[in-house]
């Protein structure tokens, strides 16, 4: 059966990032309509959390989406590259955005850094660094013996 062969689950492995970067996608702007009407039970608790944790959330998923497209296509040797690199640096990315001061408080700030920037930095160089070891590893990689 075609189901149970091994390129067709490869395949389907293949396309968990970019579900999981689109669901991260859809979902955010739901909840933040969600939030907006007042018949949500929700709604504190969405506010509570948009500048902690949705906000940067969904500006690193918009980076991230790029490389999870980009590994769609990409041959399996390629996408197990690609998942060492990200077994390390997503967790490195959630660190350098955690550790970011949701906002300063103060009345004027000589360098403004805060959350939002640090998911977009953090994003931008993960989306560049995926797409770099991914077209590095497709021109460069060695032949299978």
């Amino acid at each position: 059966m075609y189901i149970y062969q091994q390129g067709f689950r490869s395949r389907i492995i293949q396309t968990i990032p970019f579900v999981i970067f689109l669901s991260v996608l859809i979902l955010i702007p739901y909840l933040y309509s969600c939030a907006d009407t007042l018949t949500c039970s929700y709604r504190e608790l969405i506010w509570d959390s948009t500048f902690t944790i949705l906000d940067p959330a969904l500006v690193f998923s918009q980076w991230a989406i790029i490389s999870s497209i980009a590994i769609l296509f990409s041959p399996k040797s390629i996408f197990r590259s690609w998942l060492r690199f990200v077994a390390w640096s997503i967790p490195l990315s959630i660190a350098f955005i955690v550790v970011t001061p949701v906002s300063s408080g103060a009345f004027m700030d000589l360098f403004p850094f805060y959350r939002n920037d640090a998911a977009c930095l953090a994003g931008g160089l993960f989306a560049a660094l995926s797409l770099i070891l991914i077209i590095w590893k497709y021109f460069f990689r060695r032949p299978a013996k």
